[in-house]
């Protein structure tokens, strides 16, 4: 069943707790899962890590297209798969990252699977380097993540468990961001 998870109390100022010593210093981004309204109860949401100058270039766009691109892949080392978003600011992307997920884990699929449920999907911009949470943007949840849960299920099927550093690592071998963007 949707969850009707959009922000409706206006502008506000969340405190988030401090970035853990692993998100510090990185760019990149991740599903996280919080809690913006006790009446929704938890969302699962993406956050994207920048270094302080760019986390505030893309705080300042105020309105951009957040496009997904999802897929998986069979590498010699397992099945690997990946969400590439894309952030349009009109004019021309101005960004793209990439999360790759184990489809292997049981926590891949409830994410994925939480997510597709929502009516929304938040993106969190994050300075890594100061920790600090630098703006909040709300989009209505087109992705269809659930469905991608679904096919992800699909691909791996009774496969045994691959390694996931070396899926990952064959894969960016073989495929640009600018190779996913253009297929």
């Amino acid at each position: 069943m949707k969850k009707d998870n959009q922000w409706t109390h206006g502008k506000v100022e969340f405190v988030l707790p401090p970035l853990p010593p692993a998100l510090q210093g990185v760019t990149g981004c991740s599903f996280q899962e919080a809690t913006f309204d006790p009446k929704v109860g938890n969302e699962i949401y993406l956050a994207i890590f920048e270094e302080s100058q760019y986390a505030n270039v893309l705080a300042k766009l105020r309105q951009f297209n957040l496009f997904c691109k999802t897929g998986a892949v069979r590498t010699s080392h397992g099945a690997l798969a990946f969400a590439l978003f894309t952030i349009y600011d009109g004019k021309e992307y101005n960004s793209a990252y990439e999360l790759f997920l184990d489809p292997y884990e049981g926590e891949t699929f409830r994410l994925l699977s939480s997510a597709g449920l929502q009516s929304h999907f938040k993106v969190l911009i994050y300075d890594s380097v100061q920790g600090r949470l630098v703006d909040l943007f709300e989009f209505a949840n087109v992705y269809r993540f659930d469905d991608f849960a679904a096919d992800l299920a699909k691909v791996i099927g009774h496969e045994p468990r691959g390694d996931l550093v070396r899926a990952k690592a064959e894969f960016m071998r073989k495929y640009s961001i600018d190779d996913l963007i253009g297929e």
